[in-house]
């Protein structure tokens, strides 16, 4: 396995956002115990232009998400609960001006959901989850 690289803008937002130096290492661990949301991966557009859309990792315990390119084994950027709050707020603004329709979730995904809390919950409580029971 190739070491992980720590870019500049990696680097600067880490210590904006987590607090404290990161070091290859410690991501590498923090990246081992996140989940993967998406994986990274080269495309083509229509016209034949490439590009690579990142990894994401989102780390539960430490509430963050990671993009790396794990292809070149970059971590290039991370964003924190706490950095997107500005922007958070202005979309609350805006959407008190424009009244949005709210949507019920059909009640499959709303148990998804609840089952998913559950188990990350359960994690970063310390415990393991229960084995699924198949009915």
């Amino acid at each position: 396995m190739q070491p992980l690289t720590l870019t500049k803008h990696f680097t600067q937002r880490w210590m904006e956002r987590v607090g404290n130096w990161p070091t290859a290492e410690a991501v590498r661990a923090f990246l081992d115990q996140s989940v993967m949301v998406q994986r990274c991966e080269d495309m083509v557009r229509q016209d034949g232009q490439r590009y690579r859309v990142l990894a994401i990792f989102w780390h539960p315990e430490l509430d963050l998400i990671m993009k790396v390119d794990t292809l070149e084994n970059y971590a290039v950027t991370v964003i924190s609960r706490n950095s997107s709050s500005k922007r958070c707020l202005e979309i609350q603004d805006v959407e008190k001006e424009v009244p949005v329709a709210k949507h019920a979730a059909p009640a499959g995904i709303a148990a998804r959901i609840a089952r998913v809390r559950e188990i990350f919950g359960a994690r970063a409580a310390g415990r393991r989850r229960q084995a699924c029971q198949v009915s």
